[in-house]
């Protein structure tokens, strides 16, 4: 059984950059790093996201019980490869939870 807290940031570094089974890569649409979107593109930031959010999130992308346009049907080819298993999730929630997140609070704003 592979948790959240069984990533591997460096491995998850390598596989944001890789075009898995052929799909765009992760950093393609969520930017370097899961910090900088594409203009073009609605994706959400994911750097410095909670490691156990993005884990159950890919997952739940994965077996369908999560919709998106674009990252539902991503996360199923991905899984049909063999190119998104557990572990893998695992080492990409732990990268992009690691990177430091451009957003910010609402603290000391006037």
């Amino acid at each position: 059984h592979v948790s959240a807290a069984d990533g591997d940031a460096a491995r998850g570094e390598k596989l944001s950059k890789e075009k898995l089974a052929g799909r765009q890569a992760c950093v393609e649409c969520h930017g370097d790093k899961g910090n900088a979107p594409t203009a073009d593109m609605a994706a959400p930031m994911l750097a410095g996201q909670y490691q156990d959010y993005l884990f159950h999130s890919m997952q739940a992308y994965r077996e369908g019980k999560r919709e998106n346009a674009l990252m539902t049907s991503h996360a199923k080819a991905l899984a049909e490869a063999g190119k998104f298993d557990d572990q893998t999730i695992a080492d990409l929630a732990a990268y992009f939870a690691a990177q430091p997140s451009g957003l910010g609070d609402l603290h000391g704003v006037k």
